[in-house]
């Protein structure tokens, strides 16, 4: 798996490509670039959901959680 790959949490079907644009980093799925997204898996039916302003709170966990293992 490429590590800027979404796949679905559950069959690991690939879903689209993390792309970012300036300091956003968008959800390339086909030929459209995406900030939030819906949806299910047409493998094996699990929810997805993608938006760019959770991603940016993960981002900001993951920064922050790693300060303080340092």
């Amino acid at each position: 798996m490429n590590e800027n790959e979404v796949v679905c949490s559950k069959c690991k079907n690939p879903i689209g490509y993390i792309y970012s644009v300036g300091s956003e980093d968008l959800l390339r799925i086909g030929g459209v670039l995406i900030r939030e997204v819906h949806g299910i898996c047409v493998h094996c039916g699990t929810e997805f959901h993608y938006s760019l302003a959770e991603r940016k709170l993960q981002r900001l966990l993951e920064l922050v959680t790693r300060q303080k293992l340092c």
